[in-house]
């Protein structure tokens, strides 16, 4: 019967052990996973101000009544999209902190663009000496 309870109790610490080695490893490759999605969710946003930006300029360039309609998918994370004078803001969560991604553009921008995750259909418009930007709902 000892030598059952002394196999049983080093099978234990065999096990122990293991979950000791390798329960950092799997916190810090979960943080690390983390970390890399936030990164790409960043690079997103930033790829959609820009792609925001050079339409507007294009659209600008072209004059009255261009339009150009534009697909883009929104990450998760995002707070507020700001469409004001000659910046476009883009607000986005990353983990306790907001983080403000932000585009110049040449010209007057307004427009409203929702910040809920998913793809939004956009029309890029000039008009007079502005260019506005509105959701398309189909």
């Amino acid at each position: 019967m000892e030598r059952g309870a002394q196999a049983s109790m080093e099978f234990f610490l065999v096990v122990a052990l293991i979950f000791v080695i390798l329960i950092p490893f799997i916190v810090y490759f979960v943080s690390e996973s983390q970390s890399a999605v936030t990164q790409v969710n960043m690079a997103q946003i930033s790829q959609i101000a820009r792609k925001i930006a050079g339409n507007a300029e294009s659209v600008y360039a072209y004059g009255e009544p261009t339009t150009k309609t534009l697909s883009v998918y929104m990450p998760e994370g995002v707070q507020a999209v700001y469409l004001n004078g000659s910046n476009i803001v883009i607000q986005v969560k990353s983990g306790s902190s907001i983080t403000s991604i932000s585009e110049k553009v040449s010209m007057n921008i307004t427009g409203s663009v929702s910040s809920k995750s998913g793809t939004h259909k956009l029309r890029i418009q000039a008009a007079n000496s502005s260019v506005i930007v509105s959701e398309v709902y189909s």
